[in-house]
């Protein structure tokens, strides 16, 4: 698929994706159902999939210039990384297999992996359009880079959350309401921003 499919289909993900983590947080019953806890988990990585897949056409797009070619090899690690747990806990309920369902520990991990990873493409990509003077993309790399730092803060946030107590936990963690609300707030904007990011390299692809 072309660069332009793939960042109208990361929009759809980034939305989905929120969707999912505010129920997880405030529903968190929905998902006892088993059909529909395998179907949404099953959404959850075909939506992670496909951030894979734009990092890779992103690569293939920009395959002549090396630093948004290296940049784009950080995004694809990055998100296959997140991926990878995903798919575990999917086969854990799928086979009714504890082994494989219950590794909370290993999916926070892999996921402040990723996401540290994923900020570096953020990173790079902010640098070479700022050094290039190219305005719209300038701001939107920027503020994509804001949203993938408060996104890495929330995942490190958790991660603490599950070390410290060993809860299994989808997103947040229960803790005083004003500070859901923060965090709510920055995940609002680190999709907000990342949803612009996406239309606009959808724009130029």
């Amino acid at each position: 698929m072309s660069l332009k499919t793939l960042s109208l289909a990361a929009i759809c993900a980034v939305i989905f994706n929120f969707v999912y983590r505010i129920i997880a947080t405030f529903m968190p019953g929905f998902f006892e159902n088993f059909g529909v806890a395998v179907t949404s988990k099953f959404l959850s990585i075909v939506a992670l999939a496909i951030i894979v897949l734009f990092f890779i056409s992103f690569r293939e797009h920009f395959k002549e210039d090396s630093r948004f070619s290296t940049a784009a090899l950080f995004g694809i690690v990055g998100s296959a990384t997140v991926v990878l747990p995903r798919v575990l806990t999917f086969l854990g309920l799928i086979l009714e297999s504890t082994r494989l369902s219950c590794i909370g520990y290993l999916e926070s991990t892999l996921l402040l992996m990723g996401s540290i990873v994923i900020l570096v493409f953020y990173v790079i990509v902010y640098r070479e359009f700022a050094s290039r003077d190219m305005g719209v993309m300038k701001k939107a790399s920027f503020l994509a880079l804001l949203g993938s730092i408060f996104s890495t803060i929330i995942i490190a946030a958790t991660a603490f959350n599950l070390y410290s107590n060993g809860a299994v936990i989808e997103w947040i963690f229960p803790i005083k309401s004003y500070i859901v609300i923060l965090l709510i707030a920055m995940q609002l904007f680190s999709s907000g921003v990342l949803i612009n990011f996406f239309a606009k390299i959808r724009a130029v692809g």
